[in-house]
């Protein structure tokens, strides 16, 4: 158990969105799980070997057109433009163009392929409906444009090699046959709404210059036009004269409310006043004042203070500053005055600006009609004059039949295509391949359990004390006790590897009692308490194994020569005297869990528990401690602090974490944290970092005593190991207390 003081790591803190990015582990997943990747593999390339042969042999004939590179739209003649079919959207236009379902109708009505059974590849007699001729049709035509050039090939793929060849020459001659329909048929719509269009301009210009005239013979609008130029330059100059004058009333309104704030006329906050700083008195008094400073510090450098010349000066400039304080303190009279100017001034330009406004208003009344006429007249002749050009151009080339395309290369005889069977069958074992992948990978990511080390000591935040794998070939549980029946096997030592980060852990006297738990059922903790209490034996240690799991004891069933309830911890916790009994292992006792208890948490509960650890430690070098699942029951929790290490077990591939880090925090709640993770049954591998994965599988417990969530339905119990000689049992009693 640790101190008081340290604190138990806080799962919550440990964030569970963080991405996980175990290609490492994934990649250990697929070389494990190969077998099933082949055999969906496998399975699929004979679901394709099915399907490729009923696929018939086929035959492609193909013919090449080439686009001009300019075509001309009667659509746009007005501006003589022309459309660029070099243009990708254009080329792609036209490739589709090839695919669409009129032309597939028109080529199925010329050909009569509804009836021809070359063609329907049947001997039924039955015409075919025109949806499955047009979808045979669609499905078999092949257009492709050559890159860099203005070619396109037009291939028909048939199972008959004279139909593909006869197909492939229809379809670029009724392609051709129907765009040159197309493009005449749109001329001569445009050249018969132009005609009408034509009409109702021309009767429209009339009415317009007939309106312009008239209005101009009556109002003289031209003279209106030279006169409301004048008024408009004229309105301009006052509006400029209006913003100066404005611009200066304001300033010196401005300056005034400042006045009315200095008290007594003060010459220094006067000055501040940009405007009495501006005053041209005010400025020639300074401007003096300024001059006779000068003077007499030229003069001090060649006179004293006393020296007539220099009381002369100073005197001059005491009255300099006496006409400049008088002009200072006069300077607001004038500003007013000024004031007063200034709003005459621009009551005057208001009132000018407003006449020339209400002159320019009454011109306006007379001059808009007119625009508005000379607007809708210029609007007018400038259609009539585009559909003029648009019809004219539209005559001319109205008897000409546009070619857009021309045919480079005939329709060649067919040719077989290349078997495409073994492509398929090779397409369908890489997709059924991939398929496995990712549904391997699917799991591996959706799986919340931990599953290698790095695992555990990153969502943890507890040391991984060793990675057990299990022995393969197991035919019992009792085998699984490596350190005696295999004792070469990596099992076996990494049982002593975890005996070694044990007694790393800190001082042996601080040590000596070990509590392994897990948070639930099958996590494999009796079978590491049991595996590290051989190997603390071996190490010359006397050892105790104590079964603190009163609802599913096995350590008597593992190490003893009978399976009966033999008294022990239940027995002693109601008081009575229990017995230590030796195994055949040297330096190995245990302390059965005794006869089935009705209430062990509550047995467990007190100080009775921490007197017989306390008890043993006195007799033993090493006490292991065996106990229930934490998430399950409370019993552990009761004990936990007796003990003084914890070691969490930890099944690899099978607990969610979230589970085990519930675990963590009941632990917290008693004021314990783990000193480490003994992570089980680890997949055997021997690929990359091949320390973290191992083999085999394990179950714990049963319905009856930990719930059905947890049995493992159809284990048998583990058989017993039964020693030869059995030394005699040790009497262990109880306290008064």
């Amino acid at each position: 158990m640790k101190p008081a003081d340290l604190q138990s790591p806080d799962p919550a803190s440990l964030d569970d969105n963080e991405p996980s990015l175990e290609l490492a582990g994934l990649l250990h997943v697929l070389l494990r799980r190969s077998w099933v990747i082949a055999l969906v593999a496998v399975a699929c390339g004979l679901a394709a070997g099915a399907y490729v042969q009923r696929i018939p042999e086929e035959f492609q004939s193909k013919t090449v057109i080439q686009i001009e590179s300019q075509a001309t739209r009667p659509i746009k003649v007005e501006d003589g433009s022309t459309e660029d079919l070099r243009d990708p959207l254009v080329m792609e236009t036209v490739i589709e163009n090839f695919r669409n379902r009129s032309l597939m109708e028109r080529i199925a009505h010329e050909l009569h392929l509804a009836d021809d059974p070359a063609f329907l590849g049947r001997s039924d007699p039955l015409p075919a409906s025109e949806a499955e001729v047009v979808a045979l049709l669609s499905s078999s035509v092949t257009v492709t444009a050559r890159p860099k050039t203005l070619l396109v090939d037009i291939g028909f793929t048939h199972s008959n090699p004279k139909v593909a060849q006869r197909l492939a020459a229809s379809i670029v001659d009724q392609f051709l046959l129907q765009n040159t329909a197309q493009q005449v048929g749109q001329v001569e719509a445009q050249n018969s709404l132009l005609l009408q269009k034509e009409a109702e301009l021309k009767a429209k210009l009339e009415r317009s210059e007939l309106a312009v005239q008239d209005y101009k013979n009556r109002m003289e609008s031209v003279s209106m036009d030279a006169g409301r130029n004048l008024v408009e330059a004229k309105l301009q100059g006052l509006n400029t004269s209006l913003t100066g004058a404005r611009s200066t009333r304001i300033r010196i309104e401005s300056d005034l409310s400042m006045l009315q704030t200095v008290p007594g006329r003060d010459p220094i906050q006067l000055l501040d006043i940009a405007s009495v700083a501006a005053d041209p008195q005010v400025a020639a008094a300074l401007g003096r004042v300024k001059t006779l400073e000068a003077d007499i510090l030229a003069l001090s450098d060649q006179y004293r203070g006393k020296h007539p010349r220099m009381i002369e000066a100073h005197n001059r400039l005491e009255e300099a500053k006496v006409e400049e304080a008088k002009a200072v303190r006069s300077a607001p009279d004038r500003l007013a005055a000024q004031y007063t100017e200034a709003q005459v001034t621009e009551q005057t330009l208001e009132k000018a600006v407003a006449v020339q406004e209400k002159e320019l208003l009454k011109l306006d009344e007379k001059t808009l009609p007119y625009r508005r006429l000379q607007e809708e007249l210029a609007a007018d002749r400038a259609l009539y004059d585009a559909v003029q050009k648009r019809l004219k151009e539209t005559t001319v080339v109205m008897d000409i039949k546009p070619v857009n395309f021309r045919v480079v290369e005939p329709a060649v005889p067919a040719v077989r295509l290349p078997n495409r069977r073994l492509i398929i069958a090779i397409g369908a074992v890489l997709a059924g391949a991939l398929f496995a992948v990712g549904v391997l990978a699917a799991i591996f990511f959706l799986d919340s359990s931990i599953k290698t080390v790095d695992d555990a000591e990153r969502w943890l935040g507890l040391p991984v004390l060793s990675a057990i794998p299990t022995l393969r070939h197991v035919q019992s549980t009792a085998q699984t006790l490596a350190l005696l029946n295999q004792p070469d096997s990596p099992m076996a030592e990494s049982f002593r590897s975890l005996r070694t980060a044990l007694s790393l852990l800190g001082p042996v006297e601080c040590r000596k009692v070990i509590l392994f738990t897990s948070a639930v059922p099958s996590e494999g903790k009796t079978l590491n308490a049991v595996n590290a209490a051989i190997a603390f034996a071996q190490q010359g240690l006397r050892t105790l194994l104590l079964d603190a799991d009163l609802r599913q004891p096995a350590l008597s069933l593992l190490l003893l020569k009978n399976n009966r309830k033999l008294p022990g911890v239940a027995e002693y916790m109601v008081g009575a005297q229990v017995e230590l009994h030796a195994t055949e292992i040297a330096n190995l006792s245990i302390l059965p869990a005794g006869a089935h208890a009705p209430n062990p948490a509550e047995l467990l509960s007190g100080e009775r528990f921490a007197e017989l650890v306390d008890t043993l430690k006195l007799q033993f070098d090493r006490i292991i401690i065996d106990t229930a699942p934490v998430n399950v029951v409370s019993d552990t929790l009761n004990i936990v602090g007796a003990a003084q290490t914890v070691v969490l077990v930890v099944r690899n591939g099978n607990t969610p974490r979230k589970v085990v880090r519930r675990a963590l925090e009941l632990l917290a709640r008693a004021h314990v944290r783990p000193d480490g993770i003994a992570l089980n049954f680890m997949p055997e591998w021997r690929g990359i970092a091949s320390h973290y994965y191992y083999s085999s599988d394990e179950k714990y417990g049963g319905a009856e005593t930990y719930g059905k969530n947890y049995h493992a339905a159809g284990r048998s119990k583990p058989k017993a190991v039964v020693p030869t000689d059995v030394a005699a049992a040790k009497p262990l009693a109880p306290s008064a207390g």
